[in-house]
């Protein structure tokens, strides 16, 4: 089963500018899902 989250392009660039200043590893995973979710890649079990 796969997620899929709509982001607009302004909502991916920031995203991706969050994603390259994170320091946090937990808060960067999430990161990295939302963006995974929205690029509709299947969710690991």
């Amino acid at each position: 089963m796969a997620y899929t989250i709509d982001l607009s392009s302004d909502e991916v660039s920031a995203l991706k500018r969050l994603r390259r200043s994170e320091k946090d590893g937990k808060i960067l995973r999430r990161y990295q899902c939302i963006w995974m979710a929205h690029e509709g890649f299947p969710k690991r079990k």
